[in-house]
C-alpha cells in the first residue's frame, strides 16, 4: 500500500514539475513577443525620425539650390548641419539627433553626376543591429515618405551613390549603417502637384497630376508653363505659355510669348507681342483683350473692347464691339484671307486699314489711310 501512495505521488510530482515547465515556456515565448514587438516599435519610430531630417534636407537643397550648387560643384559634396535646419524651421527645436537606439544622423547634399545637387541622410549605429531592427527602420522611414533605405549588405538603388557619400565622409561605410538619396528616396503621393528636380536641367519639373488651386491661390513669376489644357480662374503671369488645348483666364499678363489653339478669358492682357510667329491659336474669345504690341491670331471673337497700340493683324475673321488702334501710321487693321472679313458692332478707329473684306455695323473713323473704302 505504502509504495502505490509512493508512486502516486512521484506521478503527481512530475505531473507539477511539466505544467510548470510548459507555463515557464510560455511566459518566455510572450516575453520574447513582447520584446520583439518593442524592438520592431523602437525601429519604426527610429525610421520616422530619419525620414524627418531626410526630407528636411532634401527641402533646404532644393529651396537654396544655388548655394549647394555652388558647393557641389567646388567640393562634390557639401554637409548640411542640424542647427541650419532647426534655424530655418524645417525641423522643429525639440526633435532629437540621435535615435533612442544610439543611431546618429549624418546630412548633407553630393552631386548627382550632372551638377544637380542632392540631399542624402545616414544613419550610424552606436553598436550592431539586428536584422529585425533594420527592417523595422526601414518600413518606419517609408512609412514617413523615404523609401529606398540602403546600406552595407542591403542592396537598393541608392546603392549606387555609396562611393559618393564615402567621399563625402571621408571614410568606407561599415555595416549596420543605412542612407537614403533623394533621386529615388523621397516619396511622393501622386495625388498632389509635387516638383522634382530632373538631372541636369535645373529649373524644370515633372507633374504628373492636374493643378487646382483654392482661393488666394495660383500661379506666378514663371518661366515657361505648358500644358495641355489650362484653366485659370483669377490671374496668370508667364513669361512664356504653351497649351495644345485650352486657356480659359479671367485675367491673363503673359510678359513672352503666348502659343495656345484656344484662348478665353474675362481680362486678357499681353504686353508683347502676339503674332503668327509667336502665338498660334484656334479662337480668341475675350470681354476684354489688351495687347501692347502686336496681335495675329486666325480668327477673334470679343464681346468687349480691343485695344493694341501696336498692330492687329487677323488672318480670317475678326468680330467685335469696338476696335481701337492708334499708335503711329505704320500701325493697321488687316483682314486677310477667306473668308477674311473683318466686322464688328460697335465703332472701329484706326490710323491705317487695309483688309479684303471689312464689314462694320457702326461708325467706322479713319484718320490715316482706308485701302478699299
Amino acid at each position: 500500500m505504502e509504495r502505490g501512495r509512493s508512486q502516486r505521488g512521484a506521478a503527481l510530482l512530475s505531473f507539477v514539475l511539466i505544467l510548470s515547465a510548459l507555463a515557464g515556456a510560455g511566459m518566455l515565448r510572450d516575453l520574447e513577443a513582447r520584446a520583439a514587438r518593442d524592438m520592431e516599435a523602437r525601429a519604426r519610430a527610429a525610421g520616422a525620425l530619419f525620414a524627418q531630417w531626410f526630407r528636411a534636407t532634401h527641402h533646404l537643397a532644393q529651396s537654396e539650390e544655388v548655394r549647394y550648387r555652388a558647393l557641389v560643384a567646388a567640393q562634390g559634396s557639401a554637409p548640411v548641419r542640424p542647427a541650419e535646419l532647426r534655424r530655418t524651421g524645417l525641423v522643429p527645436p525639440w526633435m532629437p539627433e540621435r535615435t533612442d537606439a544610439g543611431q546618429t544622423l549624418t546630412l548633407g547634399v553630393i552631386d548627382d553626376g550632372r551638377g544637380v545637387p542632392m540631399a542624402f541622410a545616414l544613419a550610424t549605429p552606436a553598436g550592431a543591429l539586428s536584422p529585425l531592427y533594420r527592417e523595422g527602420f526601414v518600413a518606419g522611414a517609408a512609412a514617413n515618405r523615404a523609401g529606398d533605405v540602403a546600406g552595407p549588405g542591403r542592396e537598393a538603388r541608392a546603392t549606387r551613390w555609396r562611393g559618393a557619400i564615402e567621399r563625402a565622409l571621408g571614410r568606407p561605410l561599415e555595416r549596420g549603417e543605412l542612407y537614403a538619396t533623394a533621386d529615388a528616396g523621397i516619396v511622393h503621393d501622386r495625388r498632389v502637384v509635387y516638383r522634382r528636380e530632373q538631372p541636369g536641367r535645373a529649373g524644370q519639373s515633372r507633374m504628373e497630376t492636374s493643378l487646382a488651386f483654392g482661393d488666394g491661390a495660383g500661379i506666378s513669376d514663371v518661366g515657361a508653363l505648358d500644358a495641355l489644357r489650362a484653366e485659370v480662374a483669377d490671374r496668370l503671369s508667364a513669361g512664356t505659355l504653351q497649351t495644345g488645348g485650352g486657356l480659359a483666364a479671367r485675367s491673363a499678363r503673359v510678359e513672352g510669348d503666348l502659343h495656345a489653339r484656344h484662348a478665353e478669358g474675362q481680362g486678357v492682357t499681353v504686353r508683347a507681342a502676339l503674332s503668327a510667329s509667336h502665338w498660334a491659336t484656334g479662337t480668341l474669345g475675350a470681354r476684354r483683350l489688351v495687347v501692347d504690341a502686336e496681335l495675329a491670331a486666325r480668327g477673334v471673337a470679343v464681346t468687349g473692347e480691343v485695344r493694341a497700340p501696336g498692330e492687329l493683324v487677323i488672318d480670317r475673321g475678326f468680330e467685335a464691339q469696338r476696335v481701337r488702334s492708334a499708335k503711329a501710321m505704320s500701325e493697321r487693321v488687316e483682314a486677310w484671307g477667306a473668308p477674311g472679313t473683318l466686322a464688328a458692332s460697335g465703332g472701329v478707329e484706326a490710323h491705317y486699314s487695309a483688309g479684303e473684306r471689312a464689314v462694320f455695323n457702326g461708325t467706322v473713323t479713319v484718320t490715316g489711310e482706308c485701302m478699299g473704302c
